[in-house]
């Protein structure tokens, strides 16, 4: 189920919850987390640990470890960061069955409906509430993405996690004259130390050097 803590992921509204948004739905992030995923199906064959609220037995729990680590080294992100965009809708996108049970997740901005080759009619329409739910949750991230900040700050952390040695002052420099790439919003830090200030608070807590 959806944890208090997790909130925001789910209908950003912060600078900080976008940060996370963008890094979670990122294409590196995305790449380790598929392998991820790969990994547990291949001990937990169908999904159903987080379906039926069972805690991760040992090997799964293993696995969880080695991924957080990976994350956390190849995206310079804290574990617990990497942890949390790991199991994030993961009650969905691993409680699945090859045979009949459907099962409904967020992934990106849609909503995937995974079904078997037993499923039936009837049994898609016992989880509508649920999809209906998922459905209210885009359409909320989508009402409240009324800041482009956070793409701002993502645009800043994937220029330094590509290249670690261009300086801070470089980048505001790319800023300053629209050639940041992944970021075209408006440009309302006219100062470098707001830039920099701004910066530093969105990804306090999320990326491991600064």
């Amino acid at each position: 189920m959806k944890r208090e803590d997790d909130r925001g992921l789910y209908s950003p509204r912060t600078d900080k919850d976008w940060f996370l948004y963008d890094l979670f739905t990122d294409s590196d992030f995305i790449e380790i987390k598929q392998h991820f995923l790969e990994s547990v199906k291949a001990v937990d064959p169908l999904g159903i640990m987080k379906l039926t609220g069972k805690p991760m037995v040992k090997s799964e729990e293993e696995i969880v470890a080695h991924y957080v680590k990976l994350l956390g080294a190849e995206l310079d992100i804290h574990e617990e960061v990497a942890r949390k965009g790991l199991l994030l809708h993961n009650e969905y996108s691993q409680a699945w069955s090859r045979n009949r049970a459907p099962v409904a997740y967020i992934e990106n901005n849609r909503i995937n409906i995974v079904i078997g080759s037993e499923t039936r009619r009837k049994d898609v329409i016992v989880i509508w509430d649920h999809i209906e739910k998922l459905q209210e949750q885009l359409q909320g991230s989508k009402r409240s993405a009324t800041s482009k900040d956070t793409t701002l700050a993502f645009a800043i952390y994937k220029q330094k996690l590509r290249n670690p040695k261009k300086k801070l002052s470089e980048i505001y420099d790319d800023y300053q004259h629209e050639r940041l790439e992944g970021y075209n919003g408006e440009r309302h830090y006219t100062e470098y130390k707001d830039f920099i200030d701004y910066y530093h608070r969105v990804v306090k807590g999320i990326k491991k050097t600064l």
